[in-house]
């Protein structure tokens, strides 16, 4: 897996893969409620916005439904979506691409051309620097060149009827400049033939040309797609050792959830302002990343541990609060599996940044009173040794990882301030009114951050006082999911609680 950020391209719209895997087009309500739970672990698994074509509007025939579905994620600027140009989509161009295909008539449609652009007017635009129709021509040539190329090998041992006549192959080999601009799709190949592929040819044809497609955009996108759902493999060909990197297996990852007693009320239960509270949790960032760590053992990980949970009849916000309760104690859990060999015993596990990391203060006399040392590492694997070391303030400071177990210093002249801490206590009540937590919760806040400014303006500031105010607060601000102002705020305290004693 790789360490950059994940980005999910929603491939599972695409009409010809799912011509591909037999899919039923006209049964538009099972491939709408399909798509609506592929989009939920997308979201889950995924830390960029999702990604779509423009080309789903015209030729999917639930899309539009299903974008009425998603408007909260729209809202959300959670959907993005690629081409070569931004709202005038190149509809001349799809237009000649079909111009003898069935879908022709959806592209000539001026009611469907208004409405995709209406909707993509919603969504930003990520331009497309490559061609997937020139990703596929060259994949179709090399492979047909390659004696390790499944077309190659379909060619020449077609089971049906011998060696396929000299004038076929060539015509297959030729088939990219025959096709005069039209999409390199499978049906249109066919129709430049003399006689259309069958059997292994066929599906090997299409397998290519649908994996090119996809490669063309996880590529440039560095994105990955969901495979092994509960309707479809969708995988065209990618679910092999050199491609794990660009795939997702959804059924995998929800027996994972399930083995954690979430799969459920995920599938079930929850709206998508909740599902996306849970994608920006600290908690599940960490149940995510133990998954992605550990995709090849997690069930011989988890099998020794009861990680069970009866939500009973909760519903509504008491259910999401049962969930929420439920993943930090899973989160907890799951450190015990995380390799602390070679860190020292007093190390403290703490969550900085959406990432993880191991902090050690060190030794506590006057001149090094604000060193601490934070040791990188990716939830679920072996920690690194690398080190960082940090001295005086390290709010905002840039973290940075280095590979040869050296350190990096991060000098400030400032020991722990007061006066800093005080600053960001001042503006983080200023804006209290939108931390999004109980009347009670937030009352209790407001008692702390009026404890914080008595001590840290008192002669003699009590450290022990102040540190359990900013831990109060910092616990209440954790339940705060998806408030961008609480993890504003937890970001900025966790540095000043590895300082204080």
């Amino acid at each position: 897996m790789k360490k950059s950020k994940r980005r999910i391209f929603l491939h599972f719209h695409n009409y010809e893969i799912l011509k591909l895997y037999s899919g039923d087009l006209r049964d538009k309500d099972k491939l709408l409620r399909h798509s609506l739970l592929l989009t939920k672990y997308a979201l889950l698994v995924s830390h960029d916005p999702l990604l779509i074509q423009p080309k789903f509007f015209f030729e999917t025939p639930y899309f539009n439904e299903y974008m009425k579905k998603i408007r909260a994620l729209v809202s959300a600027g959670l959907i993005d979506y690629t081409g070569s140009q931004p709202i005038i989509f190149e509809i001349e161009e799809k237009q000649n691409q079909y111009r003898n295909h069935e879908l022709f008539h959806q592209y000539n449609n001026e009611l469907n051309v208004e409405n995709s652009r209406v909707e993509l007017r919603k969504l930003r635009f990520i331009p497309r620097q490559e061609s997937s129709s020139l990703a596929i021509k060259n994949d179709w040539i090399k492979d047909i060149s390659s004696e390790s190329g499944a077309m190659y090998n379909s060619l020449i041992n077609d089971g049906a009827s011998g060696c396929l006549p000299e004038k076929l192959v060539y015509e297959i080999v030729d088939a990219p400049l025959r096709l005069k601009g039209e999409a390199f799709i499978l049906d249109n190949v066919n129709k430049v033939l003399s006689r259309e592929l069958i059997g292994s040819q066929k599906l090997n044809a299409n397998i290519l040309i649908n994996k090119a497609f996809i490669l063309s955009y996880l590529n440039e996108f560095n994105a990955m797609i969901l495979v092994d759902t509960p309707l479809f493999a969708l995988d065209c060909g990618l679910n092999t050792p050199d491609h794990l990197d660009k795939i997702v297996s959804v059924n995998d990852f929800r027996r994972y959830l399930n083995s954690l007693s979430l799969r459920n009320v995920i599938d079930d239960s929850l709206s998508w302002s909740r599902i996306v509270q849970l994608r920006e949790m600290p908690e599940f960032i960490n149940i995510v990343g133990f998954y992605f760590s550990n995709t090849n053992n997690y069930s011989a990980l988890l099998i020794n541990d009861d990680w069970s949970y009866n939500f009973g009849d909760a519903k509504g916000e008491r259910l999401f609060d049962e969930v929420i309760k439920h993943i930090k104690v899973v989160s907890l859990k799951l450190r015990k599996y995380f390799d602390f060999s070679g860190f020292p015993d007093e190390a403290n596990y703490i969550t900085l940044a959406n990432k993880d990391w191991i902090s050690k203060q060190k030794n506590r006399n006057n001149s090094e009173r604000n060193k601490v040392e934070f040791y990188i590492f990716e939830s679920g694997a072996s920690m690194s040794k690398n080190t960082i070391e940090v001295k005086g303030d390290v709010t905002g400071s840039n973290f940075m990882q280095d590979s040869n177990h050296s350190s990096q210093s991060l000098v400030n002249s400032k020991e722990l301030d007061l006066n800093d801490l005080l600053s960001i206590v001042t503006i983080f009540k200023e804006q209290l009114n939108k931390l999004e937590v109980s009347n009670d919760l937030r009352k209790e806040v407001e008692a702390e951050i009026g404890t914080l400014e008595v001590q840290i303006q008192s002669p003699k500031p009590k450290m022990v006082i102040i540190g359990e105010s900013i831990k109060t607060i910092r616990n209440i601000c954790e339940g705060a999911t998806g408030s961008i102002l609480a993890s504003e705020f937890l970001l900025k305290l966790t540095p000043f609680l590895a300082l204080i004693p």
